[in-house]
């Protein structure tokens, strides 16, 4: 009885989350009414929102919404408003990408103060004001949905899509904005701005910092590549040299990473007679992502056929051990044929010492996975004496630790060419970023 009278009661008393998500719904909605909109409000309201969805996601979770939510009547209005959240998801994602442009095209600008090219920068003002005139086209197509009085998750859900949405008009309220305003006449001012020498003075320090910074990490990767090089050439390098070298390439493909974040490089690359070369070096990459894949493919392939051998050893079938030895020299020898048809394919890239870099490591990384390739089928050898030795009767002699030792040099490899596989498709986006923005 006392268990119906809690379960009945339930419904009735609303969840703390939903109090809480009421209660920063309301705010918000006077907050934005009050107080002037500006970048540092806007801000602050995003922040609350994200507070929000914190506690509708609590709600969603709360056994009784979980059922009422798949009651036909509510279903339905579920799924509508699944439909309308597609659109703020995209508004959202546009605005995302368009602030990213922004912040662009005030890096761009910061560069041509630099160089104190007048025309330049007023073109570069005039490329902001489209680019910020172009983030209110998404809203456009967008019209309100009224508040259902349905399920009180659902319309929690649907007056924080609407407040979501809300805050990007806020910015089209010119009586609200009186701070971003003067930024603009200031900026609209540009006599003022270029020939201000407290400002100038300032951006030259801080841009005339970043090539010099550009310029001592690529001059560091340039030393790693190089020791890297006579490292993996030496005539006394094994499996052990090659794991550390894959590792030491994982760490320039790192530096790399961060010298293509810096601002002067993003917009060096977005030049057209840049953009042309770092497409080219996009396309030669490929080759080489193909390459490290295989390589993958190949060491798990030796690292069964080493466990496939070892338990012919237990079990002392002779000529099965002959047979999983061979067959690991002929899996080896596979390695090498993707590299018989890959010729060097350096780009000349002098003008852009960032394109440079990517092509010579792009270089020093293909000699690594040939390395690699030309070492492995010497884990077996047929000489009497060897390591691994075929004797009279056709019996491996070698022991288990050492076959073990073996897989595990194989794992070790594995790992290290999928380190720089990650590598790669890192560094391979970061570049396409560079240069859709």
């Amino acid at each position: 009885m006392s268990c119906h009278l809690r379960s009945t009661s339930l419904p009735s008393r609303p969840h703390f989350s939903e109090i809480k998500a009421e209660e920063e719904l309301h705010s918000l909605k006077t907050h934005f009414c009050r107080q002037p909109a500006s970048i540092v409000t806007l801000s602050d309201g995003l922040r609350k929102l994200a507070q929000v969805y914190n506690c509708v996601e609590e709600i969603v979770r709360l056994p009784r919404n979980q059922v009422d939510l798949c009651l036909p009547q509510q279903k339905k209005m579920v799924e509508k408003e699944l439909e309308q959240s597609l659109v703020l998801l995209d508004i959202c994602n546009a605005m995302q990408e368009n602030f990213a442009e922004l912040k662009m095209s005030i890096q761009e600008l910061q560069l041509v103060f630099k160089r104190g090219d007048h025309a330049t920068a007023n073109l570069k003002i005039d490329s902001f004001f489209r680019s910020a005139t172009n983030m209110q086209k998404h809203f456009k197509k967008y019209s309100s949905k009224a508040t259902p009085e349905g399920l009180s998750l659902v319309r929690l859900l649907v007056e924080a899509r609407e407040i979501a949405v809300s805050l990007r008009f806020l910015q089209k309220q010119p009586a609200h904005i009186p701070a971003q305003q003067q930024c603009c006449t200031a900026i609209e001012a540009k006599k003022h701005i270029i020939t201000s020498s407290n400002r100038n003075m300032a951006c030259h320090q801080r841009s005339a910092s970043l090539p010099s910074i550009a310029h001592s990490s690529e001059s560091k990767v340039d030393v790693e590549l190089q020791r890297l090089k006579s490292c993996i050439s030496s005539p006394s390098a094994t499996i052990g040299t090659m794991c550390g070298g894959y590792a030491r390439l994982g760490d320039i493909y790192k530096s790399i990473e961060e010298i293509m974040g810096l601002p002067s490089n993003q917009v060096g690359l977005s030049f057209p007679q840049n953009k042309k070369m770092v497409e080219e070096e996009l396309e030669r990459s490929l080759v080489l992502i193909d390459l490290c894949n295989s390589m993958q493919e190949n060491l798990a392939g030796l690292k069964m056929s080493i466990q496939e051998l070892e338990l012919v050893l237990k079990r002392g079938d002779d000529a099965a051990v002959q047979l999983k030895v061979e067959s690991f020299i002929r899996l080896a020898k596979q390695a090498q044929k993707p590299f018989k048809k890959i010729t060097s394919s350096k780009a000349v890239a002098e003008d852009c010492r960032l394109v440079r870099v990517l092509a010579e490591t792009r270089e020093m990384s293909v000699s690594l996975l040939e390395s690699t390739s030309h070492l492995l089928p010497k884990q077996f050898t047929t000489t009497k004496g060897s390591k691994w030795s075929l004797v009279q009767k056709r019996k491996v002699v070698c022991e288990e630790e050492q076959l073990q030792a073996l897989e595990r040099s194989m794992g070790d490899l594995e790992n290290g060419a999928e380190l720089l596989f990650r590598r790669l498709i890192q560094s391979r986006v970061s570049l396409l970023n560079i240069l859709s923005s």
